[in-house]
């Protein structure tokens, strides 16, 4: 299991910018760090976006729409969302560094820009049964 100290976690979050914060809990569970954003839209909708890398390490933004009921404390999804490339050329390494970066461009309207241009990304099974 992966561990960080809290005073890690500080100075991650301390250097991320516009909001963003590492996923502790995406850490906890596979010990990769991935940067966090919400956005409210209402009451009941907001977006989870995540700063992560790819399995060909490219550095790649997801986008998941969320409901949650007013007195529920879990909030639900469907799909699988949508991911888009952020940096084309495979790094080397999984630095946070790089990911920190991203945060300064990714302001919300950014966010909700990239939101609206990007389509849900399909799963390989959707993908396959149109073939046939």
């Amino acid at each position: 299991m992966a561990r960080i100290t809290k005073e890690q976690v500080t100075s991650i979050n301390s250097k991320c910018s516009n909001g963003w914060v590492l996923d502790t809990f995406y850490f906890a569970g596979f010990g990769e760090k991935t940067l966090i954003k919400r956005v409210k839209i209402d009451k009941q909708h907001f977006f989870e976006f995540k700063l992560r890398y790819n399995s060909d390490n490219q550095i790649e933004l997801h986008i998941s729409k969320y409901f949650q009921e007013t007195e529920d404390k879990l909030a639900g999804t469907s799909g699988l969302g949508k991911n888009i490339i952020l940096e084309e050329i495979p790094l080397k390494r999984k630095s946070v560094n790089n990911l920190i970066a991203f945060t300064e461009k990714m302001t919300e309207q950014k966010l909700l820009e990239l939101e609206k241009k990007t389509e849900e990304t399909e799963s390989n099974i959707i993908k396959r049964s149109k073939l046939t």
